[in-house]
């Protein structure tokens, strides 16, 4: 660091000394390996006071002035060494508070970084809201008293996402029938509960249906490129086969709707899966102007039927050069199954029944039916307490409370219906013996017609 009185450490500075000490600092450096502490070597000339010219009061020579001057006279006594030491190394202080990381659901902005003394403010995204143990929005950068590090005096605020769906007590979608509120991170949206959708005349509307399966085999080729779901292949015959069904329920069920989706191709020729779900006019009526609509539907469809009349209607159909004609024995109709494919809402403590077109669910054995609506039963079902036994009053079908609620209401009403007739006949018989007793009163106060004894 010192060489001939010269400075080699750029980041030495020499500080006020006296000829008994010499002051000075430097950046430390690390050494190679693992070291708790290090030694300061010194090699001091020690020069006669009374020798103005002695090497001492001459300072930082070169190394050429340094030779040529030893070889002419000794400037100085001796060379003595010090050492100093030993200096214990620590690991050094952080200088900044630790970095924050408020991910994408908020913002923060600090006075001056992450260094001492610095105040970060903290501000959520819409949709989330903030919380914190100190209940506090900003954090300062301090410096621990026993240690030294730096650290926020506070812990760092998170932003929660708002459930809109429940915050409020109230269905935010609750205008818009069969449909339910589904939370997304600082929002939400109003989606069509499962059993129902959209038709396509009334695609802001929730309408029930008939949940259907269909199955179709084309004695062709199965080519290689249908592997690939998304090749063009696969996209032109979907979409073929798609406008296909939805042209045949068109001519065949005008005053119904439907949506249909290519579910399957896979091999052994040509054999294609599909779902299909239909709209009957009063569904749809229902939906559009946003009426309840039951998920139970009152007239099972006759797959049977509808089977035969859209094998009828097929139309011979080429994709890309295949000549796609369905096979008689393997194009079928089915009910699609929500239980089994879990299209269904029914809750965890219920029990799933399939139906024509639809599904209904349910309360297990042991819990009760706690289901907002009567016609969505089984889709909240809690324990039942334990000192309730089981009864009829609340059987898990959801009808239960409902039941009890209408025969209360006509207990009411004929109790009612009864006091109003006893009144009305009571009132009767009174005129009648007033009027009594008003005929006989009249009758002894004219003395003409007072009776005669004899």
């Amino acid at each position: 660091m010192i060489v001939g009185g010269c400075v080699k450490e750029e980041t030495l500075i020499r500080y006020e000394g006296s000829n008994q000490k010499v002051r000075f600092s430097y950046q430390a450096f690390r050494f190679k390996g693992d070291f708790e502490e290090i030694f300061v070597h010194c090699e001091v000339l020690v020069c006669q006071s009374t020798n103005l010219d002695s090497r001492c009061n001459r300072g930082c020579e070169s190394a050429g002035a340094r030779r040529r001057r030893r070889s002419v006279t000794q400037d100085y006594l001796r060379i003595s060494e010090i050492t100093a030491g030993p200096i214990v190394l620590e690991e050094p202080k952080n200088l900044q508070c630790p970095p924050i990381d408020l991910a994408e659901h908020g913002y923060f902005d600090c006075s001056n970084g992450f260094t001492l003394n610095s105040v970060c403010r903290f501000q959520c995204h819409q949709g989330f809201y903030m919380s914190s143990k100190s209940s506090s929005n900003k954090v300062r950068c301090v410096q621990d008293a026993v240690g030294g590090e730096l650290r926020w005096d506070n812990d760092i605020p998170v932003c929660n996402d708002v459930d809109e769906c429940t915050i409020s007590g109230i269905d935010p979608c609750r205008y818009a029938a069969n449909s339910e509120c589904k939370n997304i991170p600082g929002s939400y949206f109003c989606t069509c509960r499962l059993g129902f959708k959209s038709p396509p005349s009334s695609p802001s509307a929730c309408s029930s249906g008939s949940n259907v399966e269909g199955k179709v085999k084309f004695d062709e080729q199965f080519p290689v490129d249908l592997w690939n779901p998304d090749s063009g292949l696969s996209v032109e015959m979907k979409s073929a086969l798609k406008n296909m069904v939805a042209n045949i329920l068109e001519r065949i069920m005008p005053e119904a709707e439907a949506i249909v989706e290519i579910t399957r191709i896979s091999r052994g020729s040509i054999i294609v899966e599909y779902d299909m779900f239909l709209f009957e006019k009063r569904q749809v009526e229902n939906a559009a102007a946003d009426k309840p609509d039951p998920a139970v539907h009152s007239e099972p469809m006759e797959l049977e039927s509808l089977t035969k009349r859209m094998y009828d209607e097929w139309k011979p159909l080429n994709v890309s050069g295949l000549y796609l004609v369905p096979e008689r024995r393997e194009f079928a109709l089915a009910d699609k199954n929500e239980c089994e494919s879990g299209e269904n809402d029914c809750s965890e403590n219920a029990d799933c029944t399939n139906t024509v077109g639809g599904f209904r669910c349910r309360c297990k054995e042991g819990f009760l039916d706690e289901s907002v609506e009567a016609r969505f039963a089984g889709r909240h079902c809690v324990q039942r307490p334990a000192n309730r036994p089981d009864g009829e009053d609340d059987e898990s079908d959801g009808n239960g409370k409902w039941l009890m609620i209408a025969c209360g209401l006509l207990v009411v009403a004929f109790a009612a219906a009864v006091l109003s007739v006893v009144v009305l006949r009571w009132k009767k018989k009174e005129k009648k013996k007033q009027k009594k007793l008003k005929s006989a009163s009249d009758g002894f106060a004219n003395p003409q017609e007072k009776p005669q004894s004899s």
